[in-house]
């Protein structure tokens, strides 16, 4: 396993035990034609492709952060109430908007494990990620929306 990786799993170890058992169930497999990482069923597991050098240009936090991102898309069973006959891939940026705009959310309260001598760890994102428009809020009164709700705004937007 990649170095990096396996140091960002065991920081996760230590900050969210249900991040941690998680992710022993994936499998890890480095592939450079991923940009970044993708998490999707392979044969019947869970697997993780990520590109080991996009790791070495990503501070580890933020790559905590994503870790916990993909696993939201499991935890949230995105795929499985995915539209097949519709745009998929309007659909992941409707859900990748909704799972940052929680973790941004949630960012000084989602790793509830802490030292003796120290406060929780903050779940960091990389900067730039997607998150819900603000338009939505604003013509929906939506603040807490589904990504059904999002994607079909989107849809209807020019």
């Amino acid at each position: 396993m990649n170095e990096r990786l396996a140091s960002v799993l065991e920081t996760l170890w230590r900050r969210s035990r249900f991040v941690s058992y998680f992710y022993q169930t994936v499998q890890f497999i480095e592939d450079e034609t991923i940009p970044t990482l993708a998490l999707t069923e392979r044969e019947s597991r869970l697997t993780l492709y990520y590109s080991g050098q996009f790791l070495k240009t990503i501070a580890p936090d933020e790559f905590s952060g994503l870790l916990v991102h993909e696993m939201l898309h499991v935890v949230l069973n995105h795929d499985h109430r995915a539209y097949p006959e519709e745009d998929l891939y309007l659909q992941n940026i409707a859900q990748d908007m909704v799972i940052n705009s929680y973790l941004v959310g949630a960012r000084k309260t989602f790793f509830s494990r802490k030292d003796i001598s120290t406060a929780p760890a903050e779940l960091l994102l990389p900067p730039g990620l997607p998150l819900v428009p603000r338009d939505f809020i604003a013509v929906t009164g939506i603040t807490d929306p589904s990504w059904e709700d999002l994607y079909r705004w989107l849809k209807r937007q020019p």
